[in-house]
């Protein structure tokens, strides 16, 4: 396992370079000036070449790209993302911030997956066929059908507006998670049903099962201690993507409900054009789901050990 262990970590230092590269070209390749938006946003009205000069030799734009990219990068490394033309305020201090709200909900969310996505996929996958695998297929169909601020819009039109009985927007305890939660992971916890069944119902076909049932041996036992470690890891795999695209997409989520998480953060900054926050942004949410991939794959690799020898039998 060590070895392996060693082999991932080796194997994500080019991913976790290539997406500094990407995140720093980002503010290059984008057009405009960053000298005159920076100057801009301090309201000076007229901005004339020496102060745009000066500014470009403060914030390091005439050196070779090279030469500002090997900056940004070790300023990264110590944390100092740099400055959000915006407030002038530190872009990693806001990330900071802004982030236990982006964490919370999406820690709310992955609840939701794992309840309702795995446990509905072993219900569907022992009861095909049956009325209960029929029912449990449509509510999957509908959860994949329905984008996410649509269907933010039916939860707050049904629990704030007629039943008033849950909150639509701000933070506080849990019930404000309840809602941005339930839009944010109902496409995952369908797709999760999905898999789940699938892997089931292949398990279940698979001499193993035959023998087990053979022997009489507890459905229950053979459901849980045989069947659900072979078939979950592809969905732990589907949860772990999840997770890393949770993220970074949940931005459209918490605007819909007025959650101040990086998201809702970093969508601003796109529409002001502030790229060194952009530029933060990419980074973080890039090494956050290279690591997130890392757990995932050391977590299949102990449940499944297979995978850590190549996929030679032990």
């Amino acid at each position: 396992m060590g070895k392996y262990c060693i082999k991932r970590l080796i194997s994500a230092v080019p991913v976790l370079l290539g997406i500094s590269m990407i995140a720093f070209i980002l503010g290059i390749i984008t057009p405009g000036d960053p000298a005159m938006m920076a100057l801009s946003r301090d309201g000076i009205s007229e901005v004339t070449e020496e102060q745009l000069e000066e500014k470009r030799e403060e914030l390091g734009l005439n050196d070779p790209v090279a030469v500002q990219y090997l900056r940004w990068l070790s300023n990264a490394l110590r944390g100092d993302l740099g400055r959000s033309y915006a407030d002038n305020t530190q872009v990693s201090g806001e990330l900071l911030r802004r982030l236990p709200v982006t964490l919370k909900l999406s820690a709310c969310s992955l609840i939701c997956v794992i309840i309702f996505g795995i446990a509905g996929g072993i219900w569907s996958a022992s009861k095909a066929g049956k009325a209960a695998d029929s029912c449990i297929k449509l509510i999957t169909n509908l959860l994949l059908s329905f984008p996410s601020f649509w269907l933010a819009i039916i939860l707050i039109i049904v629990f704030a507006e007629n039943w008033k009985i849950l909150p639509t927007n701000g933070m506080g305890g849990i019930r404000h998670m309840i809602l941005p939660s339930i839009t944010l992971s109902a496409a995952t916890i369908g797709m999760t049903v999905r898999l789940m069944r699938s892997s089931m119902l292949t398990e279940f076909g698979k001499q193993y099962m035959l023998a087990a049932n053979a022997k009489g041996i507890s459905r229950i036992k053979v459901l849980f201690a045989h069947a659900l470690p072979n078939a979950i890891i592809p969905v732990i795999t589907l949860i772990g993507n999840y997770m890393g695209g949770i993220l970074g997409g949940s931005f459209v989520v918490e605007n819909i409900f007025s959650l101040p998480g990086i998201g809702s953060y970093v969508l601003g900054a796109i529409h002001s054009r502030d790229y060194p926050v952009i530029q933060g942004y990419v980074l973080v949410m890039g090494f956050t789901y290279v690591l997130i991939s890392l757990v995932i794959d050391l977590l299949c690799a102990m449940i499944q050990p297979k995978i850590r020898l190549g996929g030679k039998d032990l």
